[in-house]
């Protein structure tokens, strides 16, 4: 969760890595996992998504 709240902020794989103390391969994985998840279809369905921020 931590590194989707830092993406919406508009923070680089770099720089994310740096502040969570991890790889910036780690975070590019991070970001493909969710980017595969399913979205719901509707705006309805996704703002009760439990991942409304994606």
């Amino acid at each position: 969760m931590e590194v989707l709240q830092l993406i919406a902020e508009g923070l680089t794989n770099a720089e994310i890595a740096d502040q969570l103390f991890t790889s910036k391969r780690t975070v590019e994985t991070h970001r493909q996992n969710i980017l595969e998840k399913p979205r719901p279809k509707t705006r309805r369905r996704w703002l009760k998504s439990p991942w409304p921020m994606a």
